[in-house]
């Protein structure tokens, strides 16, 4: 079947056609802003990041130890969280920090509830309120921004990281495996949160991370300029989970942060580190300092022998002293419970 319009006939169409297309476009618009507008916000600077990074700890390059928060790991009989098993768990993995050197340790929410994430918390800083602290939070997006700077500021931590930097389009693996789009967090938001909750924290954020799928076609360096400002530290990591980064590729990230804090995030360990060293701030480790019998347990010796090759190689604290023995650093414990640990400023 067939019809015919006459010209008026044609023209009234034509225009309720464009009337319809013009509202779903603005009704799109309107779909797709889900944060309200932010007015611009001062830019952070590489001094204001150094002098955060500084106030961690004085050694050149700094080591951040991460422990995951497994509550799926310490179910007791019924199926429920055992809160005291995971607690006490933390607890010995900051001691091993604390005891082997580090210089922080990187908290990370691994499908743990939010309330029993915070007594962890909690059960840590009670034992030790002053040590370097960052905290994460789950999800993606603006929530994993705004919930990681709360509890910043509830716990009292130095650092919050998040999994993507601001104004990265991004996809992110699913549970049930799939890659989905993420929400992206507008750089003006992360920088009012940032100011109006916790300015003395230092936010470091990951960019072209490896859990993570970028939208654009941005090469590495690309993607680090564009968040200069937006952050104070960007973490960088290898091609996938376990793969350490190539050495080009941490010189370009380097070159391309133009002054502004570098973690690397790449499966380092004392076999690979070395080349990396003149280019990175900090470098955060988990894998490669876990006990070999004990996937959840991070080994106070690995840290050390970590810290301490580091600091040989010249990328302590300047004057330092000779790296101590363990037993000597064993003899902190009592004394590291109540404070921040004096590692990073006597080596």
């Amino acid at each position: 079947m067939c019809f015919r319009l006459d010209n008026s006939r044609r023209f009234d169409y034509i225009l309720y056609m464009f009337q319809v297309s013009l509202l779903s476009m603005f009704f799109a618009m309107s779909c797709a802003t889900v944060l309200p507008s932010v007015p611009p916000q001062a830019l952070l600077t590489p001094k204001q990041a150094h002098t955060k990074l500084a106030h961690i700890s004085t050694n050149k390059v700094q080591l951040w130890v991460v422990n995951h928060v497994k509550a799926h790991r310490h179910l007791d009989t019924n199926g429920m969280v055992n809160d005291t098993a995971l607690v006490n768990e933390t607890l010995k993995n900051i001691d091993a920090v604390v005891q082997g050197g580090g210089d922080a340790l990187v908290l990370m929410n691994a499908k743990t509830k939010i309330d029993v994430y915070e007594r962890v918390i909690a059960a840590v800083r009670e034992r030790y309120p002053a040590f370097p602290l960052a905290i994460s939070a789950p999800k993606y997006g603006p929530k994993n921004l705004t919930e990681a700077f709360r509890l910043a500021k509830k716990f009292n931590a130095q650092i919050v990281w998040c999994k993507v930097a601001p104004d990265e389009a991004f996809k992110y693996k699913s549970e049930t495996g799939e890659y989905v789009k993420g929400e992206t967090i507008e750089r003006h938001f992360a920088l009012k949160t940032q100011k109006d909750t916790l300015p003395a924290a230092m936010h470091v954020a990951g960019v072209q991370m490896e859990h993570t799928k970028p939208l654009t076609r941005l090469t590495l360096p690309e993607a680090i300029h564009a968040v200069l400002g937006s952050v104070d530290g960007i973490n960088i990591a290898g091609p996938k989970t376990g793969i350490a980064a190539e050495v080009e590729r941490v010189k370009k990230a380097h070159r391309a942060a133009n002054g502004y804090p570098l973690g690397l995030v790449s499966n380092v360990s004392v076999d690979n580190i070395e080349p990396v060293l003149p280019y990175i701030d900090y470098v955060i480790v988990e894998n490669s300092i876990k006990e070999e019998d004990n996937d959840l347990r991070i080994s106070r010796e690995k840290v050390w022998e970590l810290r301490s090759l580091i600091d040989e190689l010249g990328y302590g604290t300047d004057g330092a002293q000779a790296p101590r023995t363990m037993e000597e650093m064993h003899g902190d414990d009592h004394a590291n419970h109540h404070g921040h640990s004096a590692h990073g400023h006597h080596h």
